[in-house]
């Protein structure tokens, strides 16, 4: 083998073991130096060098000494992860709106922002000002550019992940079909994540609020629509065209064969989407007001101008009735959609993410029950069903576990985005 060759190879197999051990630090410190090498089966001094070089880098750090062998000797100094020593911009773009988060290498929120932007912006100008906000939280945190381990970026629509552009919007947005990701890379020398809002909730609830515990989870996600991720054998499924989970856009006849049951939501809607927006929620309240019925939330909606879904839930449970029924009716229609969902994939876990299941069960609680009644009892009465855990940073954390994911569970290892971002 040419001697050029032989270095590459030595050069990969370093950079395999780096990523092992770094990752095995992440996942399992405190850890001591012996124990990685007996994990790996490689020499005491492999791991030396490797555990000096990320030292160095202030991935890793020393925190004390263990418990000594039973042989004796020395006691061993013990590693950690070093979540301070690289830092991640996760974005949510909306329509109108857009959230920026710095966050640490555990999705801790360090710092955030909102803006508000015009919806008929044009891409390229949308994109100048995104990164100046970008800017704007980098430079008030002093986070230098080697620091900046990634930037995600969750949008709703249709968005091809590999090559980050969003194909098709469910309503015009500015980035529709732009090289997104291509744009942000010539700007910020640093990987660009860009994927489904709703995916990304997905992630960021099976990766920090679930842990991992689970191999099969579907998320559904109640916003201004509706929309459904799964985790299929612990990784998020996109679909062929990247668009699995848009349960909005399933026709309601298949669904609602007495459709008289909903007689505040339904309003001769064709699609799931339309119905269960929150959009139609608050819209079916008002225009039952409207119609003379009557709830203690009309005095809040003439003084405020508008009420939010939260608004429904706590009058709801301090005995509102208008509000009591149009959330049961709300809670039978996710009731039957996730009874389809479970029936097609049979997860160990259904979790619900939005503001209408923060405040309490109650909507929840009516989900269960439609969901328990249902004809095939085995499924059904196995699945867990439950609120969101990491609420409305689903999506932000979301981003995070992304580019993390993307470093340290690869499906194959990427040495020279590894090296992009840990040589910098």
């Amino acid at each position: 083998m040419p001697l050029r060759e032989l270095e590459k190879n030595i050069s990969l197999l370093r950079d395999i073991n780096e990523i092992y051990i770094l990752k095995l630090i992440k996942e399992q410190g405190p850890i001591s130096r012996a124990e990685i090498a007996r994990r790996y089966n490689i020499s005491r001094a492999a791991v030396s060098d490797i555990v000096n070089r990320l030292l160095d880098r202030r991935f890793v750090q020393e925190i004390g000494e263990g418990v000594p062998s039973g042989r004796g000797g020395r006691k061993p100094v013990l590693l950690t992860f070093n979540y301070q020593a690289g830092f991640i911009i996760s974005m949510e773009m909306k329509k109108s709106t857009c959230r920026i988060a710095l966050c640490d290498l555990q999705a801790e929120i360090l710092d955030e922002e909102r803006w508000a932007f015009p919806a008929t912006l044009e891409a390229e100008k949308l994109l100048d000002l995104t990164c100046e906000w970008i800017e704007t939280l980098l430079q008030r945190n002093r986070i230098p550019g080697d620091r900046l381990l990634g930037i995600s970026l969750g949008i709703p629509g249709l968005v091809d992940f590999d090559q980050g552009i969003l194909k098709e919007a469910h309503t015009a947005h500015p980035w529709a079909n732009f090289p997104l990701k291509e744009a942000f890379e010539k700007k910020f020398n640093t990987n660009i994540y860009i994927d489904n809002d709703i995916k990304l909730s997905t992630i960021g609830e099976y990766i920090f609020g679930q842990q991992k515990k689970i191999n099969t989870m579907i998320l559904l996600g109640v916003r201004e629509g509706i929309g459904a991720g799964f985790i299929l054998n612990g990784q998020i499924y996109r679909g062929i065209t990247y668009s699995a989970g848009e349960v909005g856009y399933d026709e309601l006849g298949y669904f609602l064969p007495e459709k008289n049951e909903f007689p505040l939501l339904f309003h001769g809607q064709r699609y799931l989407g339309d119905i269960l927006s929150l959009n139609n929620l608050i819209g079916s309240f008002q225009k039952a007001l409207e119609n003379g019925r009557d709830s203690f939330l009309r005095k809040v909606l003439r003084e405020k101008g508008n009420i939010s879904p939260g608004d429904l839930v706590h009058a709801a449970s301090e005995g509102d009735e208008l509000s009591r029924e149009i959330l049961t009716e709300y809670g039978h229609l996710l009731g039957i959609l996730s009874v389809n969902l479970i029936n097609h994939l049979n997860p160990e876990m259904v979790v619900f993410d939005g503001e209408i299941f923060e405040h309490n069960d109650l909507v929840l609680d009516v989900i269960r029950e439609r969901v328990h009644r249902d004809i095939l009892h085995l499924p059904s009465a196995t699945v867990q069903l439950c609120p969101s855990v990491t609420k409305r940073n689903s999506e932000i954390m979301g981003g995070v576990g992304l580019v993390l994911e993307d470093l340290f569970e690869p499906p194959a290892i990427d040495t020279r985005k590894y090296r992009m971002v840990f040589e910098k």
